[in-house]
């Protein structure tokens, strides 16, 4: 009744709406991933695509790499397509041997998806940052 009424105590409320916000602080205070261990690759892949496409490519392959560590199958490609775009990222980087060598990875691991399309593509005509879809 307390929570409905708009009722407070001064030092210290006792309302159920206050109870549930302190749960929730507490979860949230404790860090507690939103993600279960599956779909926490997947999380990295998508931030990394994010500082990509912001052209923050070193915090993109970090987010890049924090994917690879994929352990679930079905979401294998989620760890070919980190490997690709690390790949994109060497080749803007003028690293073409570094990205050949991330394309190989992810065409030997032969995980079908766009990672594997990227890594046919752009091992024969390098990575410029215009040509990914065309």
């Amino acid at each position: 009744f307390q929570a409905e009424d708009g009722i407070r105590d001064l030092v210290r409320s006792r309302g159920l709406g206050d109870v549930y916000k302190r749960q929730l602080k507490a979860g949230i205070d404790r860090s507690l991933p939103y993600f279960d261990d599956a779909i926490i690759p997947r999380y990295h892949h998508l931030r990394g695509k994010i500082y990509m496409d912001m052209g923050a490519y070193d915090r993109a392959k970090e987010e890049f790499e924090a994917a690879l560590t994929v352990t679930d199958v079905n979401y294998g490609w989620v760890r070919a397509l980190a490997l690709a775009r690390m790949g994109m990222i060497e080749d803007l980087w003028g690293n073409r041997e570094a990205a050949v060598d991330l394309y190989c990875r992810v065409i030997d691991e032969d995980i079908p998806g766009v990672g594997l399309e990227l890594s046919l593509k752009f091992l024969e005509t390098p990575y410029d940052g215009t040509n990914e879809f065309e």
